[in-house]
């Protein structure tokens, strides 16, 4: 077998196995435990009982005394029994149920700590999306399995040392039929795991689309376009390249199903078949209760054997995917804290670039490129520019969601990469352009778990200066209908509210707002402008934003284009100047003149 076909052996399996022992240990020692009774119980009551009983007939023994023997057997084997579906119907789904919240907080955690560079590469994102959605399952089906196969294995055995006495014959055939048969289901389990790999691209496409046509927030655009027809088009494109994944190993497929079916229908049936009846018509050498005791024998090991194939092939399958969980799981963030972190200054501090050029992993392209900029504390500074100059990236690298590629950023005069990457960020009041509203109360929605106290007054004048506490009835009405069917829905500039809000709870010493008036009415934009005037006193704030209406406010003007510092200076000094910033300017200016003009 290949290095790559070794990938999923017993180690990937074991792995799995080791991860449910340590958090579930009880799932896994039950999974031990009714694999041993089943096993236990499928020799004794389909094979060991034919066998005794035969030999009580052949012994001249009594009806009664038959009876008696099979009445304690059921006495014997009904509490054995009753231990294995408690376990499965009663224990198990509990326990899956722990194994699942284990995993999946696990896996929410590695997913937080993540450099944000792993989501723009899409191979590591749709493993990461096929990862947490099959891990639950993935992980059962390892010690679900286990268990199967010692049910399989014990059953087997049993049986096997039956057809031993009987004739060893019999065992010479079934065992060529299982090795023949354990080929093709290994083989067959292997193009199952590589249809599956090659699936998944287009299965986030067609789930994509799916999502389009259901959900709320594309149904407006959906009504007033043609869009559906793209959309469509590309559905069925989609669903051709399936068919096309399927086509192609259809065939090698069928014929590993057809060959493993030889083997069970010639080699184990109609073979055994022809040497048993050669044995009782011609050599005599067979009674009719060894007849009986070995059909079934040999259908009981060639049911259990069946069984032993399909438990190693999902268990070959489950050590595939441990790759992927493993190598997830393993992961590590290139995004650190030192082991001796700074302080974090206490007050508003200068924020300086030095230098600084970004461009993503895999890529040539610079987006930002060479910049040079200090923001004095307690300044109110605004980073201007069209879309696509690099303003939002500028926020992220000073954020620390990515690290610059040359150069470093400077805070209180130290690289952020100093100081503890968690405490860093939570030390910013930060509204990002793309933010989202969750599924939860509004009070959770503000406060996003950044703010322990359960300090309701707080909350409130958050969304007070926010300019949104009067919309809402309560801290605890439900946003959005996830799953609450009398979720509020709210509208884009109450959206941009909240998250307003979430920054003025935190209180920092600086905000950092792209785009904080981008939803707003000119009304709500100069309710807003005023309030951010009278919250910098004491702070920093930093504004990023294409509307140069809010940045009037600002006491210093970075104006950004294609990844670099082009200008900077206070509002006036860049009219006069009558550069990039002043031509943006006007064109905006002209365009409200024209609108009251209108």
């Amino acid at each position: 077998m290949s290095k790559r076909g070794k990938s999923f052996g017993m180690k990937n399996t074991a792995y799995l196995l080791g991860y449910v022992r340590r958090h579930v240990p009880a799932l896994f020692y039950t999974n031990i435990l009714t694999g041993i009774l089943w096993g236990y119980l499928n020799v004794a009551s389909s094979v060991l009982v034919i066998q005794v009983v035969f030999n009580m007939i052949g012994e001249g023994r009594s009806f009664a005394d038959v009876c008696g023997f099979l009445l304690l057997m059921s006495m014997i084997l009904l509490p054995v029994l009753g231990v294995i579906y408690y376990c499965e119907k009663r224990l198990w789904p509990v326990l899956k149920l722990k194994l699942g919240k284990t995993l999946h907080t696990e896996l929410f955690q590695k997913a937080r700590k993540m450099d944000l560079r792993c989501y723009d590469d899409a191979g590591f994102y749709t493993d990461f999306i096929w990862t947490v959605q099959e891990a639950e399952d993935h992980v059962y089906a390892a010690v679900w399995n286990m268990g199967s196969v010692l049910l399989h294995v014990l059953a087997c055995i049993g049986v096997i040392g039956i057809m031993i006495k009987i004739d060893p014959i019999l065992l010479v055939i079934t065992a060529a039929s299982m090795a023949f048969q354990f080929l093709f289901r290994m083989l067959k389990s292997r193009m199952e795991f590589l249809r599956e790999r090659r699936l998944m691209p287009l299965v986030k496409k067609y789930e994509y689309i799916n999502r389009v046509f259901y959900m709320p927030d594309y149904a407006k655009e959906l009504r007033m376009s043609r869009i559906d027809r793209l959309l469509t088009e590309e559905f069925d494109g989609c669903i051709s390249e399936m068919d096309t994944v399927y086509r192609r190993l259809q065939l090698r497929m069928s014929i590993l199903e057809i060959g493993e079916q030889v083997c069970n229908v010639f080699l184990t049936n109609m073979l055994l078949i022809f040497v048993l009846a050669y044995k009782i018509l011609i050599a005599g050498s067979v009674s009719i209760g060894d007849l009986s005791v070995s059909i079934a024998a040999v259908g009981k090991l060639n049911s259990m054997y069946s069984g032993l194939l399909t438990a190693l092939s999902q268990s070959a399958q489950s050590g595939m995917f441990a790759e992927k969980l493993q190598t997830f799981l393993s992961a590590q963030p290139r995004i650190t804290s030192p082991q001796n972190a700074a302080a974090l200054p206490a007050a508003s501090s200068d924020i300086e670039f030095c230098n600084v050029s970004f461009r993503y992993d895999g890529s040539d392209t610079w987006v930002l490129r060479h910049i040079n900029l200090k923001i004095k504390a307690q300044t109110r500074a605004a980073i201007v520019g069209y879309n696509g100059a690099g303003k939002s990236t500028l926020v992220k690298l000073l954020m620390r969601l990515y690290d610059p590629t040359e150069g470093e950023i400077l805070l209180n005069g130290r690289n952020i990469k100093e100081y503890d990457v968690e405490e860093y960020r939570r030390s910013f009041g930060t509204l990002f352009q793309d933010f989202q509203i969750y599924a939860a109360s509004l009070g959770e929605n503000v406060k996003m778990g950044l703010v322990e106290a359960e300090d309701e007054t707080a909350i409130r004048e958050a969304l007070r200066t926010a300019g949104i506490a009067e919309n809402f009835s309560g801290l605890s009405v439900p946003l959005l209908r996830e799953y609450d069917k009398n979720g509020r829905l709210v509208s884009g500039g109450e959206a941009q509210k909240i998250a307003m809000a979430r920054a003025f709870l935190k209180n920092p010493h600086t905000y950092i707002l792209d785009e904080p008036s981008s939803a707003l009415d000119p009304i709500s934009e100069y309710n807003l402008n005023r309030t951010l005037f009278e919250l910098s006193k004491g702070r920093t704030v930093i504004f990023i934003s294409h509307r140069l209406s809010t940045t009037r406010m600002a006491e210093r003007i970075y104006m950004m284009e294609q990844g670099r510092l082009i200008e900077e200076g206070t509002h006036e000094e860049l009219l006069e100047k009558g550069g990039r910033y002043a031509e943006m300017f006007e064109k905006q200016a002209e365009k409200y003149r024209q609108s009251f003009a209108s």
